[in-house]
């Protein structure tokens, strides 16, 4: 191997640090008392979590219903004529406080013009 390359091979060491350990967090759970679970505030009829009207995900998905891929149909394809574009914009005339370019906005909100500083400027990459 090239040196640098054998300077870079280490042990991965991830950075996301966990307080304890996996076996502290079994006990954790098998020591809680689920029969003191109380209903989230935003449930209907104070459902409880693993009660016996809550849905199990085998009975959601067996009521699901497949998903089917369906081909798009143009229903203007048959009066589209061949040198015609696939979207057709009709003019129309401009309601009060539609301008028909930036030019026509006030001053204050047009665009400044560059001086040749500045042009330079951008032209170096911003280095003077």
């Amino acid at each position: 191997m090239i040196p640098t390359a054998v300077k870079l091979a280490t042990l991965h060491k991830p950075l996301i640090k966990f307080v304890g350990n996996r076996a502290a967090l079994v006990e954790i759970l098998k020591s809680h008392d689920y029969s003191q679970v109380k209903p989230h505030p935003c449930t209907f009829d104070g459902l409880l979590p693993g009660s016996k009207d809550c849905l199990s995900v085998d009975q959601v998905l067996s009521k699901q219903l497949p998903f089917k891929v369906v081909p798009y149909i143009n229903k203007n394809a048959a009066q589209a004529v061949a040198g015609d574009s696939k979207y057709n914009f009709p003019p129309r005339g401009l309601k009060p406080g539609e301008l028909e370019s930036i030019f026509q906005l006030p001053r204050k909100y047009q665009y400044k013009p560059i001086d040749e500083a500045e042009m330079d400027a951008i032209n170096n990459g911003g280095a003077i």
